[in-house]
C-alpha cells in the first residue's frame, strides 16, 4: 500500500490534471445536459398541451363538420324545391295575378290598387315577390277570400294580414302575399 501512495505522490501532477479534467467534464456535462433535461421535461408538458389542443380541435371539427353537412343539406333542399315547385317569374306571374284578381272579384272585394315588391334573395337564384293587397269587404266574404288565397299552391304564402278597421258589416284589411320564383337561367 505504501508503494501505491508513494507512486501517487511521485506522479501527483498527472493525477491532479486527470482529476481537474474529470471535474471539468462533470461541470460541462451538468451544464450541457441541464438544458437537455429541462427540454425533456418541458417537452412532456408541451405534449400534454398539444394533446389537449388536439382534443379541442377534434371536438370543434366535429361540430363544424355537422354544421357543414346541415348547410349542404339545406342547399340541396333549396335546389330541389327550386326545380320541382318554383316557376319562372316572367312565365307564371301574369297567370297568378289573374287568379288573385279572379278571387277578389268573385267575393265582391273592393280594392283600390295592388302593389308588388320584387327582391332577389342572396345568390340563391330565388326571387321573392311581395303582393300588397288593401281590401274592403264583409267579414264573411273576407274569410272566404282568405280561404281561396290560402289554397293557391306552394310558392304563394300569406305573409301578413293587417286589419285596419272593422265596422258593423264590413272589414278593411291589408293582405300581404309572398310568392317565390326561381330566376331565369343565364
Amino acid at each position: 500500500m505504501r508503494r501505491l501512495v508513494d507512486y501517487f505522490f511521485e506522479n501527483k501532477k498527472l493525477y491532479l490534471i486527470l482529476f481537474g479534467v474529470l471535474v471539468l467534464n462533470l461541470v460541462f456535462f451538468f451544464f450541457l445536459t441541464l438544458n437537455e433535461y429541462n427540454l425533456f421535461h418541458n417537452t412532456e408538458y408541451e405534449i400534454e398541451n398539444v394533446q389537449k389542443e388536439l382534443r379541442t380541435t377534434v371536438k370543434n371539427y366535429k361540430k363544424l363538420n355537422k354544421v357543414s353537412k346541415n348547410v349542404k343539406q339545406v342547399k340541396q333542399t333549396i335546389v330541389s324545391i327550386k326545380r320541382k315547385h318554383m316557376k319562372v317569374l316572367e312565365e307564371d306571374f301574369p297567370r297568378l295575378t289573374g287568379k288573385i284578381y279572379g278571387i277578389l272579384t268573385a267575393y265582391n272585394v273592393t280594392f283600390q290598387h295592388i302593389s308588388y315588391n320584387k327582391k332577389n334573395l342572396r345568390n340563391l337564384g330565388i326571387i321573392k315577390v311581395t303582393i300588397h293587397i288593401p281590401l274592403k269587404t264583409t267579414y264573411y266574404n273576407f274569410r272566404r277570400c282568405l280561404n281561396d288565397l290560402e289554397s293557391i299552391p306552394f310558392p304563394v304564402v300569406i305573409e301578413r294580414i293587417s286589419v285596419n278597421s272593422v265596422e258593423a258589416n264590413s272589414i278593411s284589411a291589408t293582405v300581404d302575399l309572398v310568392v317565390y320564383y326561381r330566376s331565369k337561367k343565364k
